[in-house]
């Protein structure tokens, strides 16, 4: 396989014969096939290895940082690192190494990651970026401690790009696409990493000259409530779910924005029948589940108790159960479920995360139970007290009638 990947000097001059592109497409999809997340993981890791220690890794890597390569093979080509390194610490080492042949010399993660928030990039090569990034996060607590340090305030030299920056910057971009690329990606940096989730809390933002900086956290939760396109709204509540879930630091953080709880109240509380409103809704309660149930208590306008009792009293708990459910039943998500790659045929598909269907198919049913049992429980809790009332109601009865008693006597 390894001579097939090899690329002649003199092909950025005379181009790539269709037989070298036939040829090359076909050691991909070999190349994938072998590496499938649909393989047993024994087999995926075998393989993975084999391809760093034969070379095969580092020739897709030539493919990639050279000029000249059509299209569709580098689009291919990116797929297919990126499932080389998936969850394969030693690959993924290996790919976040190697220096793309710019000026500046610059990381290749850079570069991608560079292509991949440019909206003048063909679609599927910045859909094939999103996931190679993915895979060279997945699994590795390095990668994704490394990617968050990048947004850490530090006194070290800081002229050069950073993947951080450059997310930072695609997820407040104008172009929608770059905010759900950027958004995904950091959310694969939180994912399964709690330590990650409180550290991204430090992150500041300076927002206008003379104003104080606020946080990530408390920026994206203001674009939320701003923002009118479906796809940006889409991809920061999925951030915020896959962030704020296990962190009871973050849903602290996001409890003390202004009209963050108001804001997922309203959508969940929503009357709108549209598949895509259903979804934002349904998104909405999941958040504001989430905000219940991984609570601290350390927000007193918004304890756990006070949280269940404004859901019930604004939305009610079979309304809400409904709106829940309404995430997983939308076509996209039952799409997104099946492949941790993106797979879509235009940027109108693009609106739910492989990984944001893992957490929510973990979370669903124990907040739906969480929410269901803390409201059993404050029925008989509210029981308990009507019984209390009764008894010394019937307590006070019967000392009024002693007491008439006693004035009939005396009369």
């Amino acid at each position: 396989m390894l001579p097939m990947f090899n690329i002649p000097e003199e092909s950025e001059e005379i181009g790539w014969s269709p037989q070298k592109v036939s040829n090359l497409h076909c050691m991909l999809q070999l190349v994938r096939t072998l590496v499938s997340p649909s393989n047993s993981a024994q087999i995926i890791s075998n393989c993975q290895k084999i391809m760093k220690n034969v070379g095969l890794l580092d020739a897709m890597c030539n493919i990639l940082m050279a000029s000249g390569v059509p299209a569709d093979i580098l689009t291919e080509t990116i797929n297919s690192v990126g499932e080389v390194v998936r969850g394969e610490g030693s690959n993924q080492e290996f790919i976040g190494n190697v220096i793309a042949p710019s000026y500046p010399p610059r990381p290749a993660i850079i570069v991608l990651l560079m292509s991949m928030v440019n909206e003048k990039q063909p679609f599927p090569l910045r859909c094939a970026v999103l996931y190679c990034f993915q895979c060279y996060l997945s699994h590795n607590e390095m990668s994704q401690a490394n990617l968050v340090q990048t947004l850490l305030p530090s006194s070290s030299d800081v002229s050069s790009l950073t993947s951080g920056q450059i997310l930072c910057g695609g997820l407040f971009s104008t172009d929608v696409l770059s905010n759900w690329f950027s958004a995904v990606a950091l959310m694969h940096a939180l994912v399964d990493n709690t330590t990650q989730k409180e550290q991204l809390l430090r992150v500041l933002l300076a927002t206008n000259i003379g104003s104080d900086p606020v946080s990530l956290l408390h920026q994206c939760t203001l674009l939320l409530q701003q923002t009118t396109k479906l796809q940006s709204k889409v991809a920061l509540l999925m951030l915020l779910s896959q962030w704020m879930s296990h962190c009871p630091a973050a849903v602290s953080a996001f409890l003390q924005v202004p009209g963050g709880v108001g804001y997922l109240v309203n959508q969940t509380s929503s009357n709108e029948h549209d598949d895509n409103e259903c979804l934002l809704q349904g998104l909405s309660a999941f958040l504001l589940a989430i905000c219940i149930n991984f609570n601290d208590d350390s927000v007193a306008s918004y304890t756990r108790d006070s949280l269940k009792q404004l859901l019930l009293k604004r939305v009610g708990m079979e309304l809400f159960c409904a709106k829940l459910g309404e995430v997983s039943r939308h076509e996209l998500y039952n799409k997104a479920a099946k492949h941790p790659q993106l797979r879509v045929a235009s940027p109108k598909e693009v609106l739910i995360d492989y990984e944001f269907c893992r957490l929510f198919k973990s979370l669903e049913s124990v907040l739906g139970h969480s929410l269901a049992e803390r409201r059993a429980n404050g029925a008989e809790a509210d029981e308990a007290e009507l019984e209390q009332y009764k008894a010394l109601i019937r307590q006070q009865d019967a000392r009024l009638h002693e007491l008439v008693h006693q004035l009939d006597a005396l009369a």
